[in-house]
C-alpha cells in the first residue's frame, strides 16, 4: 500500500487492498453480473441518454450505483470501498509529501459519491475524456476520481493501460489491485484491450470508479 505521485495531480497505489478484500470485491462483481450493459451516453442537454456500443467514446460494459439510491445494487463490498480510499494512509502521504495540492479539499468539505463499475474484454477501450465535464445524480461536481482496477493474473488480456495528461502524458500500466486517484479535470483514457479471444467474466479487466464531489448544502 505504497502511494506515489505519478505527476503533480495523479497518485498511484499498487497492491491497494488485502487479498481477502479483493476476493469479496470479485464476489460482488459476480453477483452483480446482470447489471452490466452497454453504456448510455447523454447528449449536451443530459436528458436523452443513448446506447452506444463501441462508439467514439468507449467500448466496454458498465453499470452505476447512484449516490442517492445505493440500495438498488446489492454490492456491499464495492459500496464500502470508500472506507479504504479515505483511510488515513492517503492523508498522511499527502501531508508528508510537503506539497500544496487540490487533495487538501478532501478533508475540508463533506463528500458524496456515485460509483461507476466497468468491465473490459477483448477490444474494449475508453477514449480521452474529463470526468469533471460529466454530471450524475447526487453530485454537485465530480472533483476527484478514485479508480480501482482489477486484472486477474490468470487473464490473457493485454493492454488496458491508463493514460493521463497532467503536465505531459503519462501511461500507467494496468495492474491487478491498483488504485489511481486524480482530479476530475485531468484528461484520461484506457488503451485498447488486446487478446486472441474474449475471456470469461471474472478474467476481464474491471475498473471501479468513485466520482467524488461535495454534498449539496
Amino acid at each position: 500500500m505504497k502511494y506515489e505521485f505519478i505527476s503533480d495531480n495523479v497518485i498511484k497505489c499498487d497492491n491497494f487492498l488485502p487479498p481477502d478484500k479483493v476476493n469479496f470485491i470479485y464476489a460482488d462483481l459476480l453477483n452483480t453480473r446482470k447489471h452490466f450493459g452497454i453504456p448510455h451516453w447523454s447528449g449536451s442537454n443530459h436528458k436523452d441518454p443513448e446506447v452506444q456500443a463501441f462508439s467514439q467514446n468507449c467500448g466496454n460494459t458498465d453499470y452505476w450505483i447512484d449516490a442517492d439510491k445505493p440500495e438498488t445494487v446489492n454490492a456491499d463490498n464495492i459500496k464500502q470501498l470508500h472506507k479504504f480510499f479515505f483511510q488515513q494512509g492517503l492523508s498522511l502521504f499527502i501531508q508528508e509529501s510537503g506539497k500544496k495540492t487540490i487533495y487538501d479539499m478532501l478533508y475540508v468539505y463533506p463528500l458524496v459519491w456515485s460509483i461507476h463499475v466497468t468491465a473490459y474484454n477483448k477490444g474494449a477501450y475508453y477514449n480521452w475524456h474529463k470526468d469533471s465535464h460529466m454530471t450524475y445524480k447526487g453530485l454537485r461536481a465530480n472533483m476527484f476520481t478514485f479508480n480501482y482496477m482489477l486484472k486477474s493474473n490468470n487473464s490473457s488480456l493485454q493492454g488496458g493501460n491508463l493514460l493521463v495528461r497532467d503536465n505531459g502524458e503519462h501511461e500507467i500500466e494496468s495492474k491487478h489491485n491498483q488504485l489511481v486517484i486524480f482530479p476530475g479535470f485531468v484528461p484520461h483514457a484506457v488503451t485498447p484491450i488486446q487478446a486472441e479471444k474474449e475471456v470469461s467474466f471474472l478474467e476481464q479487466r474491471f475498473s471501479i470508479q468513485y466520482w467524488v464531489g461535495f454534498k449539496e448544502e
